[in-house]
């Protein structure tokens, strides 16, 4: 019988069938049962549910159990028997020998927490058991293996510890520390807090999730109920079950299918942006739920999730002094930065955002700053989208009028066409450390590199690797994920040359560094380190590029998948760095107070390198332009 025929003799659904969401665990459940039991075939099955997804009962969306019974390929009851016994059997738990498991601690969706004793080591533990009606989704499955996988490489004091995984009577477990206190969730609800002591958790907190984001783990679920608060005060981050490997060439989850709690999702969460996760996720997440600590209600919130989805895609929330005056303009600036709907406009790493909490307990000057008065504008007007398309709709009507009335116009005259002139090198004081440069390299400049020597047809990974992977392909060298890579380039330059390189970092969050040498004074150009936020050059006078006069902090260095055209010119009397053709830093020097250190140092001082920290990336072009002298290709 077609679906959407009304005949009197339509069967009814039964008792235990109820109408559900198509994608139910019931449905799934039903799904694995019918065909281990063979009273379907596959095909049969994939027919109920494509009429499944076009048919309603009742006005509820059919559950796959309506579907088989009004097809009369299942008797009713004998399907709500099969069920019956499986979800009895999901009740039962496994017996796992090492462990003798107690009471009932909490449950969700996937999975229950138990009281444990580990009868081997002693000692109580949480044990957390999938569902095994949960059992019949393999990407479930795949979840809570991913969650273990995640949380077992995480050794911090903020952090639940895993103990141990396995699998019992086919359902998988996870052996947790036993951590007594309460949600972050119940305490927020009793609203006695102290917000210092709030702020000096969340600054734990953070500092526990850079741990978690150094092996490329995003949580991506932050909430209050995955937080722990132990009576002395401690937090524990645990639940990492939809964690995100950011190195993992294996998704769990469909491009545009929105994961996480809707309270705390960022704008690339919303958007079931899969590629767009990555640490800064989890900082929106701490943020929102600063910002719900210090005003007592989250940023966004709405009668419907589609509702609150909308907001955070779209509107800026209420700023916190707006909503209570006497909140300070530093901890406003921490929370807004930390809830920007940009990723690049939020703390580039938790690390970050915990110094900056630091240093706001301790009364000392932030690093954050708040939105420029073009930012702030925007915001504004994003909270009034149809003032501005009435706007734009009266421009666009005055510029077409415009426009209609010079076109009745005769031409006016033409005017004589004149050359561009490079911007004039900044004045510097007389005793500036910094070597005056260009503002930015024009056209003109990189024409020069058409005499430039070549060096990336001239490398082989196999003679030039000094550490970590290292390959050629398609003309490409690119590199691995291990810390401090180093590759030596075959190429000794004169005293005076310019090295351009194009490259692009895929994934991590690590530094990418230009080795490079003065007449065998080894130093480097580093770029996004330190968590994403330092350009500098190194060593100077012995301190690393994150600590000396040429460092230069950017919030998010360096986009992953974006390409960066860089130059580091160097000159008998200094060095000055362009990245995308803009002066990034510079350093007045005779090189004696330039330095390498142990980990980015090459075996030979007098080569040029490349090096990357814990960063898959891509070079594509790798030039040196001879200023004084010739240098010595190796091949």
């Amino acid at each position: 019988m077609s679906s959407d025929q009304g005949s009197g003799d339509q069967k009814r659904p039964a008792t235990g069938l109820q109408s559900s969401s198509p994608s139910s665990t019931e449905d799934t459940l039903i799904e694995r049962v019918v065909l281990e039991k063979k009273l379907v075939t596959p095909e049969q099955l994939e027919e109920c549910r494509l009429e499944q997804q076009k048919t309603q009962i009742d006005g509820a969306p059919a559950s796959l159990g309506q579907i088989l019974v009004r097809r009369d390929l299942v008797n009713v009851d004998h399907l709500v028997r099969l069920v019956a016994q499986q979800k009895s059997r999901a009740n039962a738990l496994p017996e796992i020998p090492r462990y003798e498991i107690r009471e009932l601690l909490g449950e969700g969706t996937s999975a229950v927490v138990h009281r444990a004793w580990d009868r081997q080591l002693q000692r109580p533990v949480a044990i957390k058991i999938l569902r095994d009606a949960m059992m019949m989704s393999d990407l479930a499955r795949q979840r809570f293996q991913r969650e273990a996988q995640a949380a077992a490489g995480i050794s911090h004091p903020n952090v639940v510890t895993v103990h141990d995984a396995g699998e019992a009577d086919g359902r998988p477990y996870l052996v947790m520390e036993l951590v007594e206190g309460k949600g972050l969730n119940e305490i927020l609800k009793q609203r006695d807090w102290d917000e210092r002591r709030m702020l000096a958790l969340f600054e734990k907190v953070a500092r526990g999730l850079e741990v978690a984001h150094a092996k490329g783990i995003v949580h991506r679920d932050l909430k209050p109920a995955n937080i722990i608060v132990t009576p002395a005060g401690e937090p524990k981050v645990g639940d990492f079950g939809l964690a995100h490997l950011v190195d993992s060439e294996t998704e769990l989850t469909r491009a545009g299918t929105a994961l996480g709690t809707p309270m705390y999702m960022s704008p690339e969460q919303v958007r079931g942006d899969v590629r767009g996760i990555t640490p800064q996720t989890d900082v929106y997440a701490l943020g929102s739920m600063l910002y719900e600590v210090v005003l007592g209600q989250p940023p966004h919130y709405g009668d419907t999730v589609q509702e609150i989805y909308g907001k955070i895609e779209h509107e800026e929330p209420e700023a916190p002094r707006r909503v209570r005056p006497k909140v300070s303009k530093d901890l406003q600036t921490i929370i807004l930065k930390s809830i920007s709907k940009k990723p690049q406009h939020r703390y580039a790493s938790a690390q970050a955002l915990a110094e900056d909490l630091r240093r706001y307990l301790a009364g000392e000057p932030i690093l954050a700053r708040p939105p420029s008065g073009t930012v702030r504008f925007w915001r504004k007007v994003s909270r009034h989208r149809l003032v501005l398309i009435s706007i734009a709709a009266a421009l666009a009507g005055a510029l077409l009028g415009a426009w209609v009335i010079a076109r009745l116009q005769p031409p006016l005259p033409a005017i004589k066409a004149w050359a561009p002139v490079h911007p004039p090198a900044p004045a510097l004081p007389p005793d500036s450390p910094l070597l005056p440069g260009r503002p930015e390299l024009g056209e003109a400049y990189y024409a020069e590199y058409s005499r430039a020597v070549r060096l990336l047809p001239k490398i082989s990974p196999a003679q030039d690797r000094v550490k970590g992977e290292w390959r050629v392909d398609d003309g490409k060298l690119s590199c691995g994920s291990e810390a401090f890579t180093k590759l030596r380039l075959p190429y000794v330059p004169p005293e005076e040359y310019d090295l351009l390189v194009v490259f692009q970092r895929r994934t991590g969050y690590g530094d990418v560094n230009l080795l490079l040498t003065h007449q065998g004074m080894p130093f480097l150009w580093a770029m996004g380190a330190v968590g994403n936020s330092i350009f500098g050059f190194g060593t100077i006078n012995g301190q690393w590029a994150a600590s000396n006069p040429t460092t230069r902090h950017d919030s998010n260095c360096l986009d992953n998948g974006r390409l960066y055209t860089v130059v580091v010119q160097v000159r008998k009397d200094g060095l000055c760095a362009y990245v995308d053709g803009k002066l990034k830093s510079s350093w007045k020097t005779d090189y004696g107070d330039m330095g390498s250190d142990a980990n980015w140092g090459l075996p030979e001082p007098r080569f040029l390198g490349l090096g990357t920290y814990e960063s898959p990336s891509e070079f594509r072009r790798i030039e040196v332009l001879e200023i004084s002298g010739k240098g010595s290709l190796l091949r």
